[in-house]
């Protein structure tokens, strides 16, 4: 329902009168109603933007001891590989590791 008041920023947007749909078992959809099964503005011009997911990118947070940064989940597991050089995520969780998720409102573990 169109309240009237000035759209100041996107997540204000976002609540506006809007249909949206997840696309992630795909790269791409068609900007139509056929698309979306449903028209927001009937007979009036529409646009579609994309609002790309966070990538999931692990990075290393932190050396045995230390503590990690990290708002999700935590993989504890080998450093070195058989050649001594520091493992990255593949290598890391190759072999035995265990796994933890960072509890809310907390910012490290």
């Amino acid at each position: 329902m169109d309240d009237k008041k000035e759209i100041k920023a996107f997540d204000d947007m976002r609540l506006f009168k809007t249909v949206s749909k997840d696309v992630s078992d795909s790269n791409w959809s068609a900007c139509n109603v056929a698309q979306f099964g449903s028209d927001p503005h009937p007979g009036k011009a529409k646009t579609c933007f994309c609002e790309d997911k966070p990538l999931y990118a692990p990075n290393l947070c932190a050396d045995d001891g230390e503590d990690c940064v990290c708002s999700g989940y935590v993989t504890y597991g080998k450093k070195f590989g058989a050649d001594k050089k520091v493992l990255d995520y593949k290598g890391h969780t190759a072999e035995s590791y265990v796994i933890a998720e960072v509890s809310e409102g907390a910012k490290s573990i």
